[in-house]
């Protein structure tokens, strides 16, 4: 079972098109080089969590990634990726599966 990461569409709607874009022109989307640039956060019922994480490079592109925590210690982290929405597995602790969902 997925637990689900409900992001509201407009946002992964403009992510997933930057993020497909060969080049993105950082300063008129108003986004900073080299860093995490946009964050979701899942909480789990039993503290551990997962964070969904767009993060800007040094040559105009950007790629995200989800991270997951147990008690602020990182214990998983995705394959760089090139779309928000859709199933994040967590390789070998399938209960931290997460389905990212566009909402209103």
């Amino acid at each position: 079972m997925n637990t689900k990461l409900v992001i509201p569409g407009k946002e992964i709607a403009r992510w997933n098109k930057l993020l497909e874009q060969d080049e993105v022109d950082f300063e008129k989307e108003g986004i900073d080089e080299d860093k995490v640039v946009a964050r979701w956060t899942l909480v789990f019922d039993d503290d551990h969590w997962a964070d969904l994480e767009v993060v800007s490079t040094q040559d105009s592109t950007l790629w995200c990634q989800m991270v997951w925590f147990d008690h602020g210690t990182e214990f998983a982290c995705s394959d760089v990726c090139y779309e928000l929405d859709g199933i994040w597995p967590c390789s070998g602790y399938e209960n931290y599966d997460i389905e990212v969902v566009a909402g209103k």
